[in-house]
């Protein structure tokens, strides 16, 4: 996600700005209250689990598609080491996943 300046051995990160990651919730949310459909591989006629999603965005995309209810998402990290690694958007990615 970094990127290395030359000679400079400093990473910088690229991260959106916390209004564009409301707007993009805020959108996938609106999706979500459309009712379920099958988007790609994944239907509201499936169970899916989702194994290592780090910042649970992914999960947060299929559930905004085909509904919650059978979903499950898992990450390596703690909630709270996903907020160090991955800032508050992490936050507010799960507090959607969790009103699904």
């Amino acid at each position: 996600r970094g990127r290395q300046k030359k000679g400079g051995g400093q990473q910088t990160q690229h991260l959106p700005a916390e209004g564009q990651s409301n707007m993009h919730l805020a959108a996938m949310l609106q999706l979500a209250q459309a009712g379920p459909r099958q988007v790609s591989r994944y239907s509201n006629k499936q169970r899916v689990l989702m194994v290592g999603d780090g910042d649970f965005s992914f999960s947060l995309s299929v559930a905004s598609s085909v509904g919650g209810s059978n979903l499950v998402c898992t990450s390596l990290d703690k909630r709270t080491q996903a907020q160090v690694k991955y800032g508050q958007g992490v936050t507010a990615t799960l507090q959607a996943l969790e009103r699904m």
